[in-house]
């Protein structure tokens, strides 16, 4: 990727962005190249080769999907306030004690 179109899609201004580089050179996650783009000179940046190593990352959703909210039909409408509201939600109610309760134990 181009320097300068790095710190545009970052919404950074170039002295930012070059300290970031700067520092993610020094840890090796980076390389650099002087190249010409669009007749002015600068750098195109890759990935350093020592850190292209698989990484696992494993994530468990169950605990999020116990939550009645995911399932209710009416998660779009529901506000603190409006007609369905999750202060008065009898399912998010009985879900948060029987969650309280287990902790408890």
């Amino acid at each position: 990727m181009i320097q300068s179109e790095l710190w545009h899609a970052l919404g950074i201004d170039s002295r930012e962005g070059s300290k970031i580089v700067a520092r993610l050179i020094r840890r090796g996650l980076l390389m650099r190249e002087a190249v010409v783009h669009k007749g002015k000179k600068t750098y195109k940046l890759y990935y350093s080769d020592s850190i292209r190593t698989p990484v696992s990352i494993s994530v468990n959703l169950n605990p999020a999907i116990e939550v009645p909210c995911f399932s209710c039909r009416q998660i779009n409408r529901c506000g603190v306030g409006g007609y369905y509201d999750p202060t008065k939600c009898p399912l998010l109610t009985k879900y948060i004690t029987q969650l309280v309760l287990r902790r408890s134990l």
